[in-house]
């Protein structure tokens, strides 16, 4: 057998100059972690290609988690929706870590949310939050493993800050493994939770 990821992440094009990322996190570990994270990530996919209107797919998202298990059954979900010809992100975050604008200048921007999981209760609210962004930007947008990897040190939540602020690097993958590294090297490779980091580089044509 294999160790299944309660951590599943997608990226897009959608429509009409949209880009979109996601990243689910599924509770607890293992097979069901998976199983929760894998049905939101698939819904999103499915519905976004479909064009359907984003307040609706994740209420669908949400009511399938809700009627599908008998025990809890629910995920985290942090979309970004970057329209390349308005210049701006949407991020529409169900109990999701920070997202993070590393500016061309080298300024960090946080968008942060305290919003409930999807699959928890029937009636949800999104927290639907906009910022501009522009070439040579990046989108960072991380689980939860990733930002708690600074928990039992000094900086604690804020540790992804102060890294990105001091990484040279332009190439979106390199800068993702980095944060995978340095998180892995703050934990001291006891691993306690899945860890995702998606980067994208805003390159307007």
């Amino acid at each position: 057998g294999h160790i299944l990821c309660g951590d599943n992440y997608t990226y897009m094009d959608i429509n009409d100059g949209k880009y979109m990322v996601a990243i689910s996190d599924g509770m607890g570990k293992g097979k069901k972690a998976y199983e929760e994270s894998s049905i939101t990530i698939d819904i999103l996919e499915k519905m976004m290609d479909a064009k359907i209107d984003n307040e609706i797919i994740i209420n669908t998202i949400n009511n399938i988690l809700i009627l599908k298990s008998t025990d809890e059954m629910f995920s985290t979900l942090d979309l970004g929706i970057i329209d390349l010809k308005k210049g701006f992100l949407e991020t529409i975050k169900m109990g999701a870590c920070s997202t993070y604008i590393k500016r061309e200048n080298g300024e960090v921007d946080l968008i942060s949310s305290s919003s409930l999981p999807v699959g928890i209760i029937g009636d949800i609210k999104l927290d639907r939050q906009h910022s501009k962004v522009k070439d040579g930007d990046y989108v960072i947008m991380v689980s939860d493993g990733i930002v708690d990897a600074g928990k039992n040190n000094d900086l604690g939540d804020n540790w992804l800050i102060y890294f990105l602020q001091n990484i040279d690097t332009t190439n979106p993958k390199e800068i993702s493994n980095l944060i995978l590294d340095k998180a892995l090297d703050l934990q001291k490779e006891e691993i306690e939770d899945d860890m995702t980091a998606l980067v994208t580089k805003i390159c307007v044509n």
